[in-house]
This record gives C-alpha cells, sequence and structure tokens, in this order.
C-alpha cells in the first residue's frame, strides 16, 4: 500500500518566538506616539516618528486584538516579538504588555 499523503505538500510549522525585547529609551525618543490601526494582517500598530518623517506599522500580536481601533499605546508597555519558523523569514509582532 502507498503512502496517500506522499503527494501532499508540507506547509511550514507553527511560528515560533526568538526574541522578545522592549523599547529603550532610544528606541522611544523616535516616536511621538502610537496608535491601534486596522491592516492586512488584522490590527497593527502605527509608530509615528518625530518630526514628520513619517510612520512605521507592524502588526500586533494575537492578545492585541482585544484593543479597538484607534486606542493610543504607551510607548513603555511595548515589547516587539521576532516570531520565525523554517524556510521562512523572521516577522515581527507587537505585544502590549499591560493587557
Amino acid at each position: 500500500m502507498s503512502n496517500i499523503f506522499s503527494g501532499v505538500p508540507v506547509y511550514g510549522e507553527k511560528w515560533q518566538l526568538i526574541s522578545e525585547v522592549s523599547l529603550d529609551a532610544e528606541d522611544k525618543a523616535q516616536f511621538s506616539s502610537a496608535k491601534v490601526v486596522s491592516s492586512d494582517f488584522g490590527k497593527s500598530v502605527c509608530f509615528f516618528l518625530k518630526g514628520g518623517r513619517g510612520t512605521q506599522f507592524i502588526p500586533m500580536s494575537s492578545q492585541g486584538e482585544q484593543l479597538a481601533v484607534g486606542t493610543d499605546v504607551n510607548l513603555d508597555a511595548v515589547t516587539i516579538q521576532v516570531l520565525g519558523r523554517t524556510g521562512e523569514k523572521n516577522i515581527m509582532r507587537v505585544k502590549i504588555n499591560a493587557l
């Protein structure tokens, strides 16, 4: 009997936490504020750079889904999670520690 799964493609395993980093003073000094926004990835945090230099978006971790769009984010509560899995580039997610 042949293996019925031999022709089924195999996809990457679950994303694994590689590291977590809190924003340090230098990181926080770059931003004037941060806000929860809707994005293609669910909810993201939009970081507004000081001096009108633009914005940066990082998707939220799954625990952030309970925050409403438009919520101001306390930069002191932000942790950046780096996730990885075999065959994929690492990704980042924002975790809000106060939740």
